[in-house]
């Protein structure tokens, strides 16, 4: 009887689980543009003027970087 109570208490935590998840899928959060044979540092400024986030990497890591 407690395995049953267990599974289900499983269950209702892994359904929770799955709806929390499928709230990252908001349309708000999409980015939007053309990104045609950017360098890391053209695509970062886009990303930057569309979101609130800021980037930070190593230039030298992306240099042959193309993005598309």
């Amino acid at each position: 009887m407690k395995s049953g109570r267990l599974y289900v208490l499983l269950f209702l935590f892994q359904a929770a689980a799955c709806l929390h998840a499928s709230a990252q899928r908001n349309p708000q959060n999409l980015i939007t543009g053309n990104f045609h044979d950017l360098n890391i540092e053209q695509f970062a400024e886009e990303l930057e003027s569309q979101t609130s986030y800021y980037f930070y990497y190593d230039i030298s890591v992306f240099d042959s970087l193309k993005i598309n």
